[in-house]
């Protein structure tokens, strides 16, 4: 879960932005439940009200577990 923590007077408004998709969430939290990697990319946290706004980017790499077999190879010796 990541979290998007902001406070502001007037109270704003919170939302994740998945960039470059029309993906949004009002919310200033993002869960990505049983992730993979069409979830990869730029995520950016906006906090707006009528005075401004303001807002973070981050990247989610999503590395995906090796679930093949590897014959001769030191990576099945533990």
């Amino acid at each position: 879960m990541l979290s998007c923590n902001a406070s502001g007077t007037p109270p704003l408004m919170v939302s994740w932005i998945k960039v470059g998709s029309h993906t949004r969430r009002n919310q200033n939290e993002l869960m990505l439940a049983n992730i993979n990697r069409n979830e990869n990319g730029e995520y950016r946290c906006e906090a707006s009200n009528k005075c401004g706004n303001s807002s973070e980017t981050i990247t989610i790499e999503v590395q995906c577990k090796f679930t093949g077999t590897c014959i001769g190879d030191p990576c099945l010796s533990s």
